[in-house]
């Protein structure tokens, strides 16, 4: 939510023009009184106990405003606004929590700073969420990624659809200290991710456990740095990262021994070797997502051999994926809880029954989308007129389709 202009009053008190937006809050807010009151104590106390805030309190659950309210309404509270007693009560109670901070497409290096200043404790800060070409938020750069950097406690950081970051920009995450604490970083649609945010980032995120980053120019040189200088990471999602070969994958295998979740999805510059590789070294596999590459046989034939612990497997869409790769997961793969392969079309009925009777932890098979009950044996992904009303029926037994 971008934050509206402002206007003062006769009084001088600053009041903003869109809070009406937050429904009861606003209604509560409309009913203060505008003049600024000398009587209102600017500690916490006075303000938690007053009447006025009582009265908000009991019909509105504050914290569970969306942040940019709450970030606004509590930034502001030293301005003397209308609603004053519920922003120092507001700062007082958020701040003693660790919680998730949500912010929109209109955020801006200023609210970042306000947020840092506010909630100095918070442990994670996702913005834009959801957000794409049509609703990216492009008031972010280095300032607001050093604000950030402020946050000692930060342990989740997920960066969504940026378009105003730079390549240099995430180095600053350390200006005001060596290294963070973070756990969790999330870049999706990060055309801002080379070599030089690859390296700010291992440098400055050393105790990195996942990494996720969706349409990046990341490359081998980058990937290959961050699993060298993380070595906790266990796990990586690398969703249309396509300057990154098979000498990417092996930086992965040989750096993060105790990886338990991969996911590159659409990375068509991979092979079987590098798969092999992961197999092979990564024995704590339990999650793989490899659907819309080159993989084949050899890839699920390495699984079947040294992941034991391979709980779901997702190879949509590979059309080099045949029966002895399906059934040598079967064999060696008895704790498989999911498996996925829309548009395998080399695949036939007899592979999937052997995944379904070898598997006894499997819960979901799914093909074109539509779970399938085990024990059945589903036929290959075929094109259908039928097939938007399958999903239908899949997913939303009671629509009366």
């Amino acid at each position: 939510m971008s934050l509206s202009k402002k206007s003062k009053s006769s009084s001088g008190c600053t009041e903003d023009d869109n809070l009406s937006e937050t429904g009861q809050i606003g209604e509560q807010l409309s009913e203060m009184d505008l003049e600024s009151d000398s009587s209102i104590q600017s500690d916490s106390s006075s303000a938690s106990s007053s009447p006025m805030f009582d009265d908000c309190s009991r019909k509105v659950k504050l914290t569970q405003l969306p942040g940019d309210v709450l970030l606004k309404c509590a930034s502001t509270q030293s301005e003397r606004l209308k609603c004053r007693r519920i922003c120092i009560a507001l700062r007082d109670t958020i701040a003693k929590q660790s919680l998730d901070w949500e912010l929109g497409p209109g955020t801006t290096d200023q609210t970042l700073h306000a947020l840092t200043s506010v909630f100095p404790k918070l442990t994670s800060v996702t913005i834009n969420r959801g957000g794409g070409i049509s609703s990216a938020c492009e008031g972010v750069g280095g300032d607001g990624v050093a604000a950030l950097g402020r946050l000692r406690n930060l342990r989740k950081l997920e960066l969504h659809f940026l378009t105003g970051l730079k390549s240099d920009d995430l180095s600053r995450l350390a200006e005001d200290t060596r290294q963070l604490s973070l756990g969790s970083v999330v870049l999706e649609q990060a055309r801002y991710m080379n070599e030089q945010s690859a390296h700010a980032i291992s440098s400055v995120c050393p105790k990195l456990t996942s990494l996720s980053i969706g349409a990046s120019s990341v490359s081998d040189m980058g990937l290959a740095e961050m699993t060298s200088r993380c070595p906790g990471l266990t796990s990586i999602s690398l969703r249309s990262c396509h300057a990154v070969t098979d000498v990417g994958i092996y930086a992965i295998a040989t750096g993060c021994p105790h990886l338990t979740n991969l996911q590159v999805h659409n990375l068509q510059h991979i092979t079987d070797a590098g798969l092999v590789a992961i197999a092979a070294r990564c024995g704590h596999l339990r999650t793989i997502d490899i659907s819309r590459s080159k993989i084949g046989t050899p890839t699920l034939a390495a699984l079947g051999q040294w992941s034991p612990n391979l709980i779901s497997l997702d190879v949509s869409w590979c059309s080099n994926i045949t029966d002895d790769g399906v059934i040598a997961v079967a064999n060696g793969c008895r704790g498989l809880r999911e498996f996925k392969y829309k548009g395998c079309r080399k695949l036939t009925a007899d592979s999937i029954a052997k995944v379904a009777a070898r598997c006894p932890a499997l819960s979901a098979l799914r093909v074109d989308g539509v779970p399938v009950s085990q024990g059945t044996v589903p036929q290959p992904a075929r094109a259908s007129r039928g097939g938007s009303r399958g999903l239908c029926d899949g997913w939303f037994s009671s629509c009366g389709c």
